[in-house]
């Protein structure tokens, strides 16, 4: 979430200048789109958004990483589905929310109106509402193959 659609395509054309004809290049994202979330977390997210749009970021561009590996071979693209908060697994995804939540503090809080000490309670009930809800996301990723003859003069 820290590029505008413009800065992914670069910063994937750069990925891909410096990888050695034949190599992989892989893109790992967590789609912040959650499914089933609890009120907390989409107060969160909606301030999330708000904030990244207002800089030119695009939230979903994670669904669209596709569209940056026009020049590469053996383009896959699948996601996983992941636990937030109800598993052991989940319950290391809801932790890792939390403290990314938490790491954005100084951005968030003053978008929804709150303290840092409102926010955090915001943020803990929002874990908290994860098993409640049985929230679960997506983690999309992608991977292709630089060309063999790309890259190399005659």
């Amino acid at each position: 979430m820290a590029f505008s659609r413009e800065e992914w395509g670069h910063v994937v054309e750069e990925l891909i200048r410096v990888t050695k004809p034949g190599g992989f290049i892989e893109l790992f994202e967590i789609d912040p789109n959650y499914k089933q979330p609890g009120p907390s977390y989409e107060r969160i997210y909606k301030s999330i958004t708000a904030l990244c749009e207002s800089r030119g970021i695009d939230v979903n561009v994670v669904n669209h990483l596709e569209d940056f590996f026009g020049s590469l071979e053996n383009v896959h693209s699948e996601s996983l589905e992941v636990t937030y908060g109800w598993n052991k697994f989940g319950e290391l995804t809801a932790q890792s929310f939390r403290l990314m939540a938490l790491a954005m503090t100084e951005k968030i809080a003053p978008e929804l109106g709150m303290n840092p000490n409102q926010y955090q309670q915001l943020v803990n009930k929002s874990v908290s509402e994860f098993s409640e809800y049985k929230t679960w996301g997506r983690m999309p990723y992608i991977y292709g193959m630089k060309p063999i003859g790309a890259g190399m003069q005659k």
